[in-house]
């Protein structure tokens, strides 16, 4: 084989390889607020629940807008719709100025979940002001009157905070595997 076929095989190779590298860490990323449902059983169980917001209300939880009735694949859309909406609020640091915030997020039964430090002093204006952030960038997203629920909670909660919005990179640990599997390959049809 001569040398020219043998470097535009190697140039294939490395251009696949890093393809398969950069997209293999997306599925490992650690995001801090929910995870795209993907699987088939997931999907089975997923359904939006418009009387949700009804419960919260009557547990003492600030409620706005509403839910629409969706099963299986439209709620997975549904879902991964609100969680557009959380990280776009929470990359563009909308909410940081609201420390008595602990976290929010896309919630399973069909609402973002706001959750708010029950001890910190949190004005009912300040909770207005957040809910209205939230149903501007629904809008944006083509959402009106998007479901919200500002919880009052006790302790950190797993959705995403403003201070720390989720790791799009997709990094993950299995990419510098890859990567030494890659540089391995490569060595191996150089020489």
């Amino acid at each position: 084989m001569d040398d020219n076929m043998m470097c535009q095989k190697m140039k294939y190779l490395i251009i696949i390889s890093f393809i398969f590298f950069m997209t293999i860490g997306l599925p490992f990323s650690n995001g801090t607020s929910s995870e795209y449902i993907r699987s088939p059983e997931d999907i089975a169980k997923v359904s939006t629940k418009p009387e949700a917001l009804e419960i919260e209300r009557q547990n003492g939880a600030i409620v706005s807008g509403t839910i629409p009735k969706k099963q299986g694949m439209e709620a997975i859309e549904w879902f991964n719709q609100l969680d557009v909406v959380s990280e776009k609020i929470a990359v563009d640091g909308l909410l940081k100025k609201y420390e008595f915030i602990d976290g929010f997020g896309p919630h399973v039964d069909g609402y973002i979940q706001v959750s708010i430090c029950m001890n910190c002093t949190t004005p009912e204006e300040n909770i207005s002001e957040i809910i209205e952030i939230f149903q501007e960038e629904g809008k944006k997203q083509g959402i009106e009157n998007i479901p919200i629920v500002a919880k009052f909670v006790e302790q950190a909660t797993n959705a995403t905070t403003p201070s720390e919005p989720k790791d799009m990179s997709g990094f993950s640990i299995w990419q510098p595997v890859f990567a030494l599997i890659l540089i391995m390959v490569v060595v191996k049809f150089k020489n």
